[in-house]
């Protein structure tokens, strides 16, 4: 009896997370990897959940015999190292983005290869990890495009047990753009100086790669990076014209200051600061004068209050950067 396809892709995904190593070339290890839901009191961390969408039809696709099909599917990466967890989410999507997006014959363990049309993000984020239980939770959507024989829907749109067809083993696997764009944004904020013929200032050490509470906060201003979800703006674009992923990566900057009477005059000069070292610069560089191509800009910009008795303030800024890597080789310099 043949499998269905839908079965066939599940476990071809299933195979392919296992073949993501550090043995075979990759930036991570993906350990137990379960398609049914698995909890982290369950131990076994780290693990990825794998689950399944609602599918969707394009009924109005053109491909005579087939109809083309969307299943969404979500990778639930459970990881104990929370300090550098940006690091990792930025490797595991590189990894991803390596072993998914670079073949359309995706095999499984028994090599008989699926063939699919398109693999494509269509967000990430990360979860806040909670203090009782140190571990952190990185979320990967990515919608999964293939064909259906309409005649035979059990029909394979390709089977092959071609030994050669795919090793799994990958090239050079380089680290994700989104990890060059936060490593840059870091070492550009640092150069928020009075002394830099800047109107706002900030000391380097108050400048973190993660959130913080104000309770975590012991020297002022201080400043957190966030990063939100990252959005394909062409999805849609099955063909993608340009070989290239347009995408938005949001990221909130919290800035907290000590003195409540002057808040609305420090973000001012904060908002007038960013535009001028981030908004302004298309290539920006990090502390290795390695450069991004980028087009930022500001979403919004608000001020909070704290407490009466913790007169702390905080400036939230958001700012979205635009960039378009390459579908075959995600880490090469992008434009914007």
């Amino acid at each position: 009896m043949r499998e269905s396809i839908r079965t066939n892709i599940r476990r071809a995904i299933i195979y392919g997370l296992s073949q993501i190593t550090k043995r075979n070339g990759y930036n991570c290890t993906m350990n137990n990897i379960y398609d049914k839901e698995h909890s982290p009191e369950q131990g076994d961390i780290p693990f990825v959940n794998v689950s399944f969408g609602v599918e969707s039809y394009d009924v109005n696709g053109h491909t005579t015999g087939y109809l083309t099909k969307s299943l969404p599917v979500k990778f639930e990466i459970y990881v104990e190292d929370v300090n550098n967890i940006k690091e990792k989410e930025a490797k595991i999507l590189a990894d991803i983005e390596e072993y998914f997006m670079n073949n359309d014959n995706l095999p499984n363990e028994s090599n008989v290869s699926q063939l699919v049309g398109d693999l494509m993000f269509s967000g990430n984020e990360m979860i806040g990890i909670d203090v009782d239980k140190p571990f952190g939770k990185i979320v990967v959507n990515v919608d999964l495009i293939y064909l259906q024989n309409v005649i035979d829907p059990e029909l394979s749109t390709h089977n092959s047990t071609d030994i050669g067809m795919l090793s799994g083993i990958a090239g050079v696997v380089k680290i994700s753009k989104r990890e060059d764009i936060r490593k840059a944004l870091i070492y550009n904020l640092k150069k928020i100086k009075k002394s830099g013929d800047y109107k706002f200032n900030i000391n380097n050490e108050n400048v973190h790669e993660l959130w913080k509470s104000s309770e975590q906060i012991n020297s002022y201003p201080s400043i957190c990076i966030d990063n939100g979800t990252e959005v394909i703006k062409n999805a849609d674009d099955y063909n993608l014209q340009d070989r290239r992923f347009h995408k938005e990566l949001d990221y909130n900057l919290y800035c907290y200051v000590e003195d409540l009477n002057d808040i609305l005059l420090a973000q001012e000069r904060l908002v007038a600061d960013i535009e001028k070292v981030i908004m302004n610069n298309y290539t920006l560089p990090d502390e290795n004068r390695n450069r991004t191509l980028i087009s930022a800009y500001f979403v919004n910009n608000e001020i909070y209050g704290m407490e009466v008795n913790d007169p702390i303030g905080m400036i939230r800024v958001k700012l979205r950067c635009l960039y378009k890597p390459y579908v075959f080789d995600p880490a090469q310099i992008v434009a914007s």
